[in-house]
């Protein structure tokens, strides 16, 4: 039988790094406390966690399982963790739908969250393309943030291995919502997810900027035109990506090759979700 390791750290370079070897990860001594009540370890990795975990289980600091770890062989990562945002600069193109492809796309050997940002009275697409019941929805986490497991309470498990963490059906529910907010739930994601998919709105404001800032991908749908490609120069951040969504004309070819991005074109991102899957994630699924 396969040994299990526990990591308990607040790095997420450390917890990407022993994550892809399948050690399970958490960020605080009470949720390490309740992953020990629920299953037995081998051997617990302490890091940068204060407080002192009462255990009768061997413990090791990370950085000496690293020096043991590279003694032997190289830690081999068979998944790079992503988080990806999906965005475009005017509505209609087909984000939510993308997002829905991406993540029932991906092997069922990944564990995928999506976290929906588009807040509007009435519920959100995305809430309505999966059918998803009124709770639980991203105004619980507000509620529960502090607690322990307060992202799960809050998310909805959509299949095996696909979760969603929705819009409330009510903006007023979510209007409490702050940048801080964006990076304490990206980062408990990463704590326990492998893809964090995020469906964005068509808007820039600051929490959709801590978002971007947070991600290690942008995935921007457009049509191509001259407006929307100079909105797409304007956004400051690193490793975006564009997926054309069937130009009209080839007005877009001189723009695109002013902002010097990798890019594809597809007819449709149903029918192109192999293609879109392969230019955001190059074989690494």
């Amino acid at each position: 039988m396969k040994n299990k390791y526990l990591l308990l750290s607040t790095n997420i370079d450390h917890i990407n790094s022993l994550k892809s070897i399948e050690v399970t990860c958490t960020t605080s001594i009470e949720s390490a406390k309740i992953l020990l009540e629920r299953d037995k370890y081998d051997l617990i990795i302490i890091d940068d966690v204060s407080g002192e975990l009462d255990t009768q289980i061997n413990k090791v600091k990370y950085n000496d399982y690293i020096k043991d770890v590279k003694k032997t062989k190289s830690i081999e990562k068979p998944h790079k963790q992503e988080v990806i945002s999906i965005y475009s600069v005017k509505g209609g193109l087909g984000k939510t739908t993308l997002v829905k492809e991406i993540a029932e796309n991906l092997s069922k050997n990944l564990k995928i969250i999506i976290i929906d940002l588009n807040f509007q009275d009435g519920g959100s697409d995305l809430s309505f393309m999966l059918d998803l019941p009124v709770l639980p929805h991203i105004g619980m986490y507000l509620e529960y943030k502090g607690t322990k497991d307060a992202l799960m309470k809050s998310v909805y498990q959509y299949s095996e291995n696909i979760y969603v963490l929705q819009a409330p059906p009510k903006i007023k529910l979510a209007e409490g919502i702050m940048p801080n907010d964006i990076m304490n739930i990206i980062l408990d994601c990463r704590a326990m997810f492998d893809v964090i998919l995020i469906d964005l709105p068509n808007m820039t404001n600051e929490l959709i900027k801590k978002t971007l800032d947070m991600s290690t991908q942008i995935v921007i749908l457009s049509l191509g035109s001259r407006g929307e490609i100079k909105r797409i120069s304007e956004i400051q951040c690193n490793s975006k990506k564009i997926i054309l969504c069937d130009p009209a004309n080839n007005n877009w070819k001189k723009s695109l090759n002013f902002l010097n991005l990798p890019y594809i074109k597809v007819n449709d991102v149903v029918q192109d979700i192999n293609k879109i899957s392969k230019f955001i994630f190059g074989g690494r699924q």
